[in-house]
């Protein structure tokens, strides 16, 4: 059987899920980019930073539930955008 190395960090780097929400939520993106491909960033991005959260709050089983709850929070907050009038 193969020898695995294990490495041991106390760092978390929370800041990709931020960054793509911001970007794809901009009216740059809004211009180039289609309705698809923002609303997927955007659940990409919320489902990163949930997940991220939930890790640093409580390990494996709160990322996952983080990562739900940053998937179905940044999917509604898409459609709700996608629909708004102005």
């Amino acid at each position: 059987m193969a020898e695995y190395q294990t490495h041991e960090h106390d760092v978390i780097v929370i800041g990709a899920g931020g960054a793509g929400l911001y970007a794809f939520n901009r009216s740059a993106a809004r211009r180039h980019f289609k309705g698809r491909t923002r609303t997927a960033g955007t659940v990409v991005s919320g489902t990163a930073l949930g997940a991220g959260v939930g890790a640093a709050a409580g390990g494996k089983r709160a990322a996952a539930i983080g990562a739900a709850a940053g998937a179905g929070g940044s999917y509604i907050y898409s459609r709700h955008r996608h629909h708004r009038r102005y």
